[in-house]
This record gives structure tokens, sequence and C-alpha cells, in this order.
């Protein structure tokens, strides 16, 4: 047979609509009949795994940033003097002391055996 189409002058040739072709391996059942499957594609680990480092560096730049800029506001506030400076170290102290007492409170719930 011929893959070649005559077509007559002024018509489109009919063919059939696009189509992806799709690899496909032959598997071998219990029957000894021969059965094609197609081949599912994977994802690759090494893409993965690229990609949540990606990801993750993104993250920990993002976390040094923040904690880089929280140090320098508050390295601003403690060169100046008067209210601000002390209110600051009053949130400092504040937030200190309730991480103190969440710290506190966690222990005494595990020494007594229960989770807060």
């Amino acid at each position: 047979m011929s893959d070649v189409f005559e077509v007559p002058t002024g018509e489109v040739p009919t063919t059939k609509p696009f189509e992806i072709p799709i690899r496909s391996k032959t598997v071998q059942n219990t029957n000894t009949n021969t059965t094609t499957t197609p081949i599912m594609r994977q994802p690759s680990l090494g893409t993965a795994k690229a990609h949540q480092q990606v990801i993750d560096q993104d993250q920990k730049s993002q976390a040094d940033n923040w904690i880089a800029d929280q140090g320098a506001r508050f390295e601003e506030i403690m060169r100046g003097s008067g209210e601000r400076r002390q209110q600051a170290i009053a949130e400092t102290e504040k937030d200190q002391a309730q991480v103190w007492m969440s710290t506190q409170r966690e222990s005494f719930a595990k020494m007594m055996g229960r989770q807060s």
C-alpha cells in the first residue's frame, strides 16, 4: 500500500484528527497473551528534591532577612533615648516573660503527666 494520497485540486484532504503518539511497551501476562500498556511518565525524584531545596532556601532567606530587619530596627531604637526606647525595652521584657511563662507551664504539665 502506498502512503501517498491523491487529492483533487481545490479539495482539502480528509485525515484523522491530530493524534499524540503514546509510547507503549509490551507486557507478557500469565495467559501468554501480549497486551500493550502505556508507559506512565514519573516525575524525576532529583527534580522534586531540587525544587524543594529552592523553596527551602527561599524561605530561609526570607526568615534571615526578617530577623536582620528586626535586629536593625531594635538597634536603632536602642540608640535613641526617651519614651520610645523605654517602650521597646518594656515590650522586649514582656515578650521574654511570656516565653518564660509558656515554657514553665509546659514543663509543669509534663511533670504532672499531661500535655498543655
